[in-house]
């Protein structure tokens, strides 16, 4: 594989400046699989421990989900006949949430190890989706109300119970994870946001554009992308204290996307080169260091969407041919 360098960043008032050089890295191992009769598998997520993998494909006429166990098994499943059903996150006990789209409305859904489901909408919307699971079952997402045709945030207990909230400024919520302390990330407006567990949010943005939040660890570390005042995107790590640390991932020419970070810091993510190709990569924050990941046989791309605890990462690439299959990127890397 192609070894690269990058640049990474420290923001401080608002400005980009250069920390240290990054290093390089390969990938040991790769694992491909696909989703029998798909042509488009998206894995979105990796649970925690135990490297089960949850995502969901195209059957041709709807999106259907699919669950991959550490054994290899990969088993199927729509909660509507006819209409898409999409996981978009796990718990280290494999307890799914995502959305599911019968007739005009979008739900939410919980769907527990043992294959039973509830689907639920938020009091008073036609649009629910449930973004993020934790190890608790606590389940976070957005929906629209339908009185102020406004999206705001809920967290759902186990229980049922779901409390909801807005942002401070009335613009759209958009709720992207929840970690197990049970602090929720997402974005409103131009706005970064995360929301701990007893309701307080906490708003950030590095400059009169974007930034949006994806993704949260145990220690309350966040993964983000911004967008300059030039509109180029870039990465972005805030830790747990606050500190901002910016950076263009290797190939980085028109943007760099990150998708996950684990408890040890680590940032998995995609990026677009000169010619708009995707490239993965991994984020060491620890070391400032880079793993340039292309899957081999990834001629027309490759996409980095989730990382578990002990460093595996999943995504897809795009062969030759255009077909897109499920890649999972092993934890071993070396130079890193």
């Amino acid at each position: 594989m192609r070894k690269s360098s990058s640049v990474v960043h420290v923001l401080c008032g608002g400005a980009l400046l250069s920390l240290a050089a990054a290093g390089s890295a390969q990938a040991q191992a790769w694992l491909t699989f696909d989703v029998q009769g798909s042509a488009a598998v998206s894995p979105i997520a990796i649970t925690r421990t135990g490297n089960t993998i949850v995502g969901y494909y195209n059957t041709g006429t709807a999106d259907a989900s699919f669950l991959r166990t550490s054994d290899g098994v990969v088993s199927t499943f729509s909660l509507v006949d006819g209409a898409s059903t999409r996981a978009l996150s796990a718990n280290r006990y494999n307890d799914i949430a995502g959305t599911v789209s019968p007739g005009p409305t979008t739900q939410g859904f919980l769907r527990t190890a043992d294959g039973l489901a509830v689907r639920f909408s938020v009091d008073g919307s036609s649009f629910t989706e449930a973004t993020g699971i934790n190890d608790k079952d606590l389940v976070a997402g957005d929906y629209t109300d339908t009185s102020t045709s406004k999206r705001n945030g809920f967290v759902r207990k186990p229980d049922g119970k779901v409390t909801t909230f807005a942002s401070p400024d009335g613009t759209d919520v958009a709720v992207k994870a929840i970690n197990n302390q049970g602090t929720v990330v997402g974005t409103y407006g131009t706005h970064g946001f995360y929301r701990n567990n007893q309701g307080v949010m906490t708003t950030f943005r590095i400059t009169a554009n974007y930034v949006v939040p994806v993704a949260i660890n145990a220690g309350g570390a966040i993964a983000a992308y911004y967008a300059d005042t030039s509109g180029k995107i870039h990465g972005l790590v805030r830790s747990s204290s606050g500190a901002l640390q910016g950076f263009n991932a290797p190939n980085a020419a028109n943007g760099s996307f990150p998708t996950g970070i684990n408890d040890d810091g680590i940032v998995v993510g995609w990026c677009l080169d000169g010619q708009n190709v995707t490239h993965g990569f991994a984020l060491n924050t620890a070391t400032s260091k880079f793993a340039a990941l292309n899957a081999p046989d990834g001629a027309k791309g490759t996409k980095l969407l989730a990382i578990g605890q002990d460093g595996k990462m999943v995504g897809f690439y795009t062969d030759a041919g255009g077909a897109q299959h499920a890649v999972r990127a092993n934890a071993a890397i070396t130079g890193f």
